[in-house]
């Protein structure tokens, strides 16, 4: 699980080796000017199902 500017990011996986390499994310730091860039993409839009409305 990767929490970076109060954003959770879950990798799904059921490959022990995938699962593996996804962990292995730490190895670089985003600049606060590349954050600033990402926020600006946000439209508080959901992009797949509400988990509430799931059956």
């Amino acid at each position: 699980m990767v929490y970076t500017n109060e954003v959770v990011t879950i990798p799904k996986s059921v490959t022990p080796e995938r699962i593996e390499l996804n962990a292995d994310v730490f190895d670089f730091e985003l600049s606060e000017e590349e954050m600033k860039e990402i926020d600006s993409l946000n439209q508080d839009q959901r992009m797949g199902p509400d988990p509430d409305e799931l059956n």
